[in-house]
């Protein structure tokens, strides 16, 4: 009694819509808690700390970074321009104004450098330059189009050691001007690590010859506030493929028009594939739209080779008598709902994992 009622009740044309509706509501409800996360792919650039003992030898010179503008900022295509100003301050005395200029960007190419804005304060010298910085960042796009982005700055002195100068900075000491533009990217937060890097020269089982020099980090982390690109790619992706899904909710014996909506169907999903393509950031990495992308085109590939197999049956149904037919047909019926309702599950289990667990 209870699986009659059980069949009766999932054959039901307003039980399966209701079933599509509740399935759509989550997974916008679930793109919405994933923008709304922290995805960040990139993490903090490693660097070296530099030991106590070492400080207390070394020359220590106070670094600092004011951004007034990113004149180019396209995060999708990896490609920045930094504006800013870059200054240090020193003991008087302690350090050249040879050594201070040779500062450089570990991730980037000056191609503007003024020259030394020089002022005492105190005993202290304080140096300052004018750059301009094309720079990659150090970015993992397997978010897209939904995570946020980390930007690493890396400004390093290669003209001396770690035991000859230090870099000391606090977070006060890196400024993001008020009117700076980055688009839909909105800075949220700010981070700063000072220690040195290496660079392994040769390495065997006896010795290892090394190049140090010191270095400072300066990170932004950038909330994407942007739906565009979110909805200009999920949205056709999902309404082909709940079009795939209403297919099976169309009679049994009208075959020949549910073949025909999904072999329409599914070439225009599949072809979607050059769209996210032109979209998507070139990395080597599957992104949440890939994922979403491929897992669609599954679930859509079942339906179809279901929707085959009902065709091939109904061929042979048509043969019997009418009695038959009808049990035939019952038979298809019931496995047409169990089909709905395992597609639909199927995509509210790969989506709840793509949300929590990737």
């Amino acid at each position: 009694m209870s699986r009659t009622f059980f069949f009766n009740l999932i054959k039901k044309i307003k039980f399966q819509l209701s079933c599509v509706f509740f399935v759509g509501i989550y997974v916008i409800a679930m793109l919405f808690i994933e923008h709304h996360q922290e995805n960040y792919g990139e993490k903090i650039y490693p660097i070296l700390k530099i030991k106590d003992e070492v400080k207390k030898i070394a020359s220590s010179v106070e670094v600092g970074l004011h951004i007034n503008n990113f004149p180019t900022f396209e995060i999708y295509q990896n490609n920045f321009t930094l504006d800013s100003i870059v200054w240090f301050r020193f003991n008087i005395g302690t350090e050249s104004l040879n050594t201070i200029s040779n500062f450089s960007f570990k991730n980037g190419e000056i191609i503007y450098k003024s020259l030394p804005m020089i002022r005492k304060d105190k005993d202290k010298v304080i140096v300052a330059y004018q750059v301009k910085v094309v720079f990659k960042a150090y970015l993992n796009y397997k978010y897209f189009p939904i995570g946020d982005h980390r930007l690493n700055m890396i400004i390093e002195n290669r003209s001396v050691t770690p035991n000859e100068l230090c870099f000391d900075c606090n977070l006060d000491n890196f400024i993001l001007a008020d009117d700076i533009l980055v688009s839909t990217w909105h800075p949220t937060k700010k981070i700063v690590q000072v220690g040195f890097l290496k660079s392994i020269l040769e390495k065997d089982e006896d010795s290892e010859l090394s190049l140090s020099y010191p270095c400072a980090v300066f990170t932004i982390n950038f909330e994407n506030s942007s739906l565009r690109d979110l909805i200009t790619l999920y949205f056709p992706m999902y309404v082909i493929f709940f079009i795939c899904v209403f297919t099976l909710m169309i009679e049994i014996p009208q075959y020949i028009q549910r073949m025909t909506i999904i072999s329409s169907a599914m070439p225009i999903l599949v072809l979607f594939r050059t769209v996210i393509l032109q979209l998507s950031p070139s990395m080597g990495e599957v992104t949440k739209a890939d994922f979403t992308y491929f897992l669609l085109v599954f679930l859509s590939l079942i339906i179809l080779l279901f929707q085959a197999y009902v065709s091939l049956m109904m061929k042979k149904i048509n043969q019997y008598s009418e009695e038959i037919q009808k049990i035939k047909i019952a038979f298809l019926e019931k496995f047409n709902s169990i089909m709905v309702l395992v597609v639909l599950l199927l995509l509210i289990i790969a989506i709840t994992h793509n949300v929590f667990f990737v």
